[in-house]
């Protein structure tokens, strides 16, 4: 469906980065919080990447998180 994608960007007005938006940006968000991959922030709407997270990225998908 043309109107309602599955999958989509979504430019972030905030950081002018895009990220992954529709459903299955939704369901994957909302499966990394699960595993506790990632986290939110205190003061902010950003997230961070849990320790947990940084273990799981390399092992699991090959990606090399930066430490902040």
């Amino acid at each position: 469906d043309r109107k309602h994608p599955t999958v989509r960007p979504c430019l972030d007005w905030t950081e002018r980065r895009y990220h992954l938006a529709g459903p299955i940006g939704v369901a994957f968000f909302l499966r990394l919080v699960e595993l506790k991959w990632i986290a939110g922030t205190r003061d902010s709407r950003a997230m961070r990447v849990t320790s947990a997270g940084h273990v799981a990225f390399e092992r699991r998908l090959g990606l090399t998180i930066p430490q902040r």
